[in-house]
């Protein structure tokens, strides 16, 4: 099993819960800088590295290798019977989600399942049970859900902020925490 979540505190959480398997924290900050459309995820990750880098937040040769093992692991979903994505309500985490979501879009799940954990808890601070309980109430990731993440995601991306709005306005109900954080996203 292999847990896609938003960082390393939840990451640690997801651990100490006793849940079993690889765990991949999704370590990007998407909403600050550059997240132009057009690229690949491996290209994105070499904007995004140098971004993180001059900002002064990581080093270009750590970022680099960070988001390489990031994207290696994700690549390997295929070796996982299912693949969890465990994201929260706020806009970091569902920026994260819908990156994730717009990828998968495009992959063949054969053999995989992919599931979805949403809260409006934040991840870092729930405690093993809780965690247990919504790995428990987890659910399969429908063909809207995919849909929905890569039409968010594609206007995340576009240089016209009006595409975000027309996003949200387009519904978002499969993932009910999406519009929230999209509008602070234009706040």
């Amino acid at each position: 099993m292999l847990f896609i979540t938003n960082g390393d505190s939840a990451a640690a959480r997801i651990e100490a819960s006793g849940l079993t398997g690889e765990i991949l924290p999704w370590r990007d900050v998407l909403h600050e800088g550059p997240v132009p459309d057009g690229f690949s995820l491996e290209e994105l990750s070499d904007v995004r590295a140098r971004f993180l880098a001059q900002r002064g937040w990581t080093s270009l040769a750590r970022a680099r290798r960070d988001f390489a093992r990031r994207d290696a692991a994700l690549a390997s979903y295929g070796d996982h019977g299912e693949v969890v994505l465990f994201f929260e309500h706020d806009l970091y985490d569902q920026v994260q989600l819908i990156q994730v979501l717009d990828w998968f879009s495009a992959r063949l799940l054969e053999g995989t399942r992919l599931s979805l954990v949403q809260t409006d808890e934040y991840l870092g601070t729930i405690g093993p049970e809780k965690l247990r309980a919504l790995f428990r109430d987890r659910r399969e990731t429908t063909a809207e859900q995919l849909d929905l993440g890569s039409t968010a995601y594609r206007a995340f991306r576009s240089p016209d902020p009006t595409a975000v709005l027309g996003a949200i306005e387009a519904g978002t109900r499969a993932l009910p925490f999406l519009a929230p954080a999209l509008r602070r996203h234009l706040e």
